[in-house]
């Protein structure tokens, strides 16, 4: 999509009317998801892998704090709060933020979690706008969210500015887009923005890279994502043989400030 910077404006007006414009089937979906009933399961068990993987990845023990960017109706964050960590989710939405404490309140309830509930706060706004403290947070997490934002290299000074030292960054959800062979992801991509006039801007993983190093990130590492049973008899498959979700397709990256 080129330079979307001078357009953050109205994104941010896009995400507010973004569940206005949501079909009754779509708009369950801010309960829903990620569960899907189609045959296999395929949008589930994607969400739920990359989900998990970037939870991992970060490494974080119980009560650390996390920034979750563009957490939308909250069903990440519903785990994230689970596992004891303290989260601090930017949301531009104020109906998706509505639903998320919805989300998080029956979570709760079901899980006997009451208590972990003040551990979730809420900021209504786009991530390049975020008032979020310096030096806050010992993992930061883009999951599926990054492709709406209008300014990824001012995102990418945000995350490095509001990560402590050390602190880790991940990256998951997000196209590999590779030029001259886009044809139908394009179409894809640009009906969304049609329809609902919110962003959608895959990036090459070059650039994703560059940006991250241009913010002063270290240990920038690219992913395939393997997941799910492997036959004994694959047992001596190469990981891109095995990869469910492989680096060629899907842009997940972790990273450090040092």
């Amino acid at each position: 999509m080129g330079d979307q910077s001078g357009a953050l404006t109205t994104y941010r007006q896009a995400a507010e009317t973004y569940t206005a414009a949501l079909q009754p089937l779509e708009a369950a979906g801010l309960k829903q998801k990620p569960f899907d009933w189609s045959a296999g399961h395929p949008a589930f068990f994607t969400a739920m892998y990359q989900g998990l993987n970037a939870i991992q990845a970060l490494a974080l023990p119980a009560n650390a704090k996390v920034v979750e960017i563009g957490s939308g109706s909250g069903w990440l964050t519903c785990y994230l709060m689970g596992l004891g960590y303290k989260v601090k989710c930017i949301e531009p939405s104020a109906a998706m933020i509505a639903a998320a404490r919805e989300n998080l309140d029956q979570f709760a309830a079901r899980h006997a979690f009451e208590m972990l509930i003040p551990n979730v706060e809420f900021e209504c706004a786009t991530f390049e706008d975020s008032a979020a403290p310096d030096d806050w947070a010992d993992g930061l997490l883009f999951f599926e969210s990054l492709h709406h934002l209008a300014d990824e290299r001012r995102a990418a000074a945000q995350a490095f500015r509001m990560l402590k030292p050390g602190g880790r960054l991940v990256i998951v959800g997000e196209s590999n887009w590779t030029p001259g062979d886009d044809q139908e992801p394009a179409a894809m991509w640009r009906a969304e923005m049609d329809r609902f006039g919110t962003l959608e801007s895959p990036f090459t993983h070059q650039y994703l890279r560059h940006v991250l190093d241009e913010a002063g990130f270290v240990d920038i590492t690219r992913h395939h994502g393997v997941n799910g049973f492997i036959p004994v008899e694959r047992e001596n498959a190469t990981v891109l043989e095995v990869s469910t979700l492989p680096a060629a397709h899907v842009n997940s990256f972790t990273a450090r400030r040092p």
